[in-house]
Order: C-alpha cells, then sequence, then structure tokens
C-alpha cells in the first residue's frame, strides 16, 4: 500500500450539547492543531551516570478558531455557550475526536444451518457442504456452522468525558469565535462509527476502564 497523506478532512471534532447526549461536529473551524503535552519529570537514578527523562503523562489541548455563520450547528453550539462566560462545572463539555485514516476492522460470525436451502438436504464433510438430495416433510435433520467476515467496526477516536471550553475571543471585524479545549479528566481510547439514521458518532471504549482509580470517598 503506498503512502497516504493524512488530509485534515480526516480528523474529526464533535463537541457534546449541554446534556452530554448529542454530539455537534465542529466544521467552519480553521485550525486543527492538537498540543499533546506530556508532563516530563528529569529523575537522577544513582544507577545511571546521567539522569533519566520520563513521561508521566499527558495533558492535550486544542486551539479551535471558527468562522461564525448564524444557523449552522456549530455556531448555534458554541455562541450559546461562550455567551453564557460558563465557569466552573459549566464550562465543561463532552468531546469526541474521530481520526478516520485509521479504520478498525472486526470478524462478524454468522450462524448457518445445513438444511438452509428448502428442501434440499447438505451432508457436511470437513469443511464442504454438498447438496445430498431431498427430505420427506418433517424428516429433515440440522446440520450448524458459522462463517466468519471481516467488516468495518468504525475509526479510531479518542472521547474526553470532561474536556473544558475557555473561551478566548468574538472578533467581530473576522467573524471569528476563539476558544481553547483542555482534555480534562481521561481520555477513553476505542473507535467510533455512524449512526445508521442520523450519521452522528456513536463511541465504543476498547481500552481497559478497570485500569483507572476510582475515588472511593467521590459522590
Amino acid at each position: 500500500m503506498a503512502p497516504e497523506l493524512v488530509k485534515k478532512y480526516k480528523i474529526g471534532l464533535w463537541i457534546y450539547d449541554e446534556a452530554g447526549e448529542m454530539p455537534v461536529r465542529v466544521e467552519k473551524s480553521t485550525a486543527l492543531d492538537i498540543s499533546l503535552n506530556p508532563t516530563v519529570n528529569t529523575r537522577d537514578y544513582i544507577v545511571d551516570q546521567h539522569p533519566t527523562n520520563e513521561i508521566d503523562d499527558y495533558a492535550p489541548t486544542l486551539n479551535q478558531l471558527i468562522t461564525m455563520y448564524k444557523g449552522n450547528p456549530d455556531y448555534e453550539l458554541l455562541f450559546p455557550h461562550a455567551y453564557d462566560l460558563p465557569t466552573g462545572g459549566k464550562a465543561k463539555r463532552k468531546v469526541l475526536i474521530v481520526f478516520m485514516q485509521e479504520p478498525v476492522m472486526r470478524d462478524r460470525y454468522t450462524l448457518q444451518t445445513a438444511w438452509q436451502d428448502g428442501a434440499v438436504y447438505y451432508t457436511k464433510s470437513g469443511d464442504e457442504y454438498t447438496a445430498a438430495g431431498e427430505v420427506a416433510e418433517n424428516e429433515f435433520t440440522e446440520d450448524t456452522y458459522y462463517t466468519k467476515e471481516t467488516e468495518l467496526a468504525g475509526y479510531k477516536a479518542w472521547k474526553m468525558p470532561e474536556s473544558t471550553l475557555s473561551f478566548t475571543n468574538i472578533n467581530g471585524g473576522e467573524s471569528s469565535l476563539t476558544f481553547d479545549i483542555n482534555f480534562g479528566g481521561v481520555i477513553m481510547k476505542g473507535y467510533a462509527s455512524p449512526d445508521p439514521q442520523d450519521k452522528h458518532p456513536v463511541f465504543t471504549r476498547s481500552d481497559n476502564a478497570a485500569e483507572e482509580w476510582v475515588d472511593p470517598f467521590k459522590a
């Protein structure tokens, strides 16, 4: 497979509504620069000649500049939010980033029967099924097996349930709205697939949620 340049439209950004139920795609943005911001600690172990840099964590941020089109879904989601000058928990939203250049495949197994072709029944030898004749009513025999197909499950994605939206500028002269997204809390890794009806992304988590530390005293 020849190398393929990753284009900007292959990385999609969705911000959820206030209820956290419906994702709205950011369409009129002119920026898509995710700063990963690793937390690096330098440790000078006694067995090493030189200090060692170790990455303890990441604190990604994403700066956004959208062109304001009244009536466009991203404007109708974000401008009222900026107008309210939200603070504390009101400034948090769920955020989803989908990397559409990274497909996720899965195996799909389908149950088949050896008598599925009407009145003709089949016998099985190894992996081969052969039509063996007709069967009188209520005298058929049944044999079942599975077929396997590989299908597209979705595309690699991050979901951040507690991201903070920090609005920095409303520029009437340039018709733009600027804000920063800070990926607070956990970054869930998984894949997103389009809903069959309205095509909004449906996220499926694939990393191990059991590895997360849960504060036993936090409500």
